[in-house]
């Protein structure tokens, strides 16, 4: 009975785990596939204004950073952006 508890709760996480991973990898807007190295003018073209949008300064090579957060069908999409192109997707 402790094995079968254990395979649910391992297949349980993985498959958790595998979700979050595909909805952060299946960002979309509209006819719009958002995805690393896609410029911050693509995506406010596709997505328009994001909910969010934080300045969080520069790097020493002077590339500006930021943040920008879309909500999508309840699920809140975090954009990282350097020298305005976008280097990751995350949802929290």
């Amino acid at each position: 009975m402790k094995t079968l508890i254990i395979i649910v709760a391992v297949m349980s996480s993985i498959l958790i785990i595998s979700t979050t991973a595909l909805l952060a990898a299946d960002f979309r807007c509209g006819n719009t596939f958002v995805e690393p190295g896609m410029s911050s003018t693509e995506i406010l073209l596709g997505c328009g204004e994001p909910k969010i949008k934080e300045d969080l300064g520069a790097k020493r090579g002077g590339d500006k950073l930021a943040k920008w957060v879309y909500e999508k069908g309840g699920v809140h999409y975090v954009l990282y952006f350097e020298g305005g192109v976008l280097t990751k997707i995350e949802i929290p």
